[in-house]
């Protein structure tokens, strides 16, 4: 399993997961419960946002030289944030 791989499988949250299925359907395929950080909408959730919907990854938007410094300053935090959360998830058995 690729690295992606497994931060997708850690990214679900408690509440998406119930709101798509029942607990028991896919308990063996959640590896872990990640809280995502709460952003402020017109900053960092619009760069998020907008980054996602051109469906880009962190590394292709931050390489892009036609989006501004701070919006790619802000992406990084962004990421560093998630992946920050991801490390520190406690894995579940």
């Amino acid at each position: 399993m690729s690295a992606f791989e497994q931060r997708r499988r850690t990214s679900l949250t408690l509440g998406a997961l119930r709101n798509v299925v029942p607990d028991v359907l896919y308990k063996e395929r959640v590896s872990a419960i990640v809280q995502i950080p709460a952003l402020k909408e017109q900053t960092y959730g619009r760069d998020l946002s907008d980054m996602l919907q051109k469906r880009m990854t962190f590394d292709e938007a931050l390489a892009m030289e036609s989006l501004t410094i701070m919006t790619r300053q802000r992406l990084k935090i962004v990421r560093d944030k998630l992946y920050s959360e991801l490390d520190e998830a406690e894995v579940l058995l």
